[in-house]
């Protein structure tokens, strides 16, 4: 894969991260009449800090198969931010922020609720920080893509809260990472042609 597309797939995912933070806001704030951005922030947090700590364990195994996992993980994330918010919204799955200490079924909700919306964060951030450790040689221009994007996806979400309804936001976003992913899908072309050219040439007399 080559560096430009890695720079432009960090930036499309962290734009995703973010619009995804500010999405849920949104959605929140209609569903339980307060926008919980305490609640979004810390499990975006807990997400990155999960992927952290994966890499700091398994980091040099991850490595090794980072040219197939990085896609899958960035499509992983599409899916999640896509099925997410809909998932927290079933009955069985649903917090009433007024019921929480009245009715302790929703101190379960909430915590289902927490965990739901871990998934696109925790594989996203094992993505971009899969992509920083791989790439370390070029961390300051993927960083720049990485603070890039991040701004931009704050605007992209302004912008989406104005032009569509909040519970299109997330498939919309969604469609971020899996751009991010499908280029950079190691190509089966580029090894093809690298075997014809170096085999040699068998002639016969």
């Amino acid at each position: 894969m080559g560096k430009k597309m890695i720079f432009v797939s960090v930036g499309f995912l962290s734009a995703a991260l973010i619009a995804f933070q500010i999405a849920l806001m949104q959605i929140l704030s209609i569903v339980q009449w307060h926008h919980f951005a305490f609640m979004i922030i810390s499990v975006a947090l807990l997400g990155f800090g999960a992927a952290g700590s994966v890499l700091s364990v398994w980091g040099n195994r991850l490595q090794k198969n980072a040219e197939w996992l990085l896609p899958v993980l960035m499509m992983v994330t599409a899916i999640a931010m896509a099925l997410v918010t809909d998932i927290s919204q079933q009955s069985g799955v649903r917090f009433d922020s007024y019921l929480l200490f009245a009715e302790y079924s929703h101190m379960g909700k909430l915590l289902m609720t927490y965990l739901i919306f871990f998934i696109p964060f925790f594989s996203g951030a094992l993505a971009i920080g899969l992509i920083f450790v791989k790439h370390a040689a070029s961390i300051g221009k993927i960083y720049f893509a990485n603070l890039l994007g991040s701004g931009l996806g704050g605007l992209l979400a302004l912008a989406g809260i104005g032009l569509f309804f909040s519970r299109q936001l997330p498939a919309l976003i969604s469609l971020l990472p899996l751009a991010a992913g499908l280029m950079i899908i190691p190509g089966k072309k580029k090894n093809f042609h690298r075997h014809i050219r170096f085999r040699p040439a068998v002639v016969k007399k």
